[in-house]
């Protein structure tokens, strides 16, 4: 499932990433569910609460939500590569599936990406971390709950410093390419 929590001209953003989507994968369907976030001005903690909000509520009731997850994706970080995400997934993947196979050893519960031993983002979040994910407030993401517990963190090196880059203005962009 994907998601896309919206806030300041939610109406208008909704609209040009369906435009974007529609021109980029004209032959593909992508699902994409817009959550709005009414209280965006408080901050990044109100949009990551509703997004993982919405996912709680979309889980099926007896599914396994030991394997579940959440990659974190800002939408002022463009320049991430396609094998970082990959390279996420594909950590928490492993873990999950090495957890049914050795219970003595803590599963990792979140994913960060680093480069040259610098962590940046996307990061992803299994579901044990999604009640506490819930409590933060103001303009804070997760990376208290990764300092307050280091031993859940992986950490997952890539070749990509678009992790560190983010862009805030269109001109900004335009003069990193």
């Amino acid at each position: 499932q994907l998601l896309l929590i919206t806030g300041h001209e939610n109406n208008a953003i909704e609209s040009l990433c369906k435009e974007h989507i529609r021109k980029q994968f004209s032959k593909k369907f992508i699902d994409i569910q817009f959550v709005n976030n009414p209280d965006y001005a408080s901050g990044m903690a109100s949009s990551l609460k509703a997004g993982i909000s919405q996912l709680i509520q979309a889980t099926p009731d007896g599914a396994d939500q030991a394997s579940q997850g959440a990659l974190i994706c800002l939408a002022d970080m463009p320049q991430i590569k396609p094998q970082t995400y990959q390279s996420l997934v594909a950590a928490a993947q492993q873990s999950v599936a090495e957890d049914i196979s050795d219970s003595e050893n803590q599963r990792a519960s979140a994913f960060v990406p680093t480069n040259m031993g610098r962590r940046g983002n996307p990061v992803l979040l299994m579901s044990e971390l999604f009640d506490p994910l819930l409590d933060i407030t103001g303009d804070v993401g997760a990376r208290h709950l990764l300092q307050a517990n280091p031993d859940c963190v992986k950490e997952v090196a890539v070749n990509d410093t678009g992790i560190f880059l983010d862009f805030d203005t269109p001109a900004q962009l335009e003069n990193n390419q």
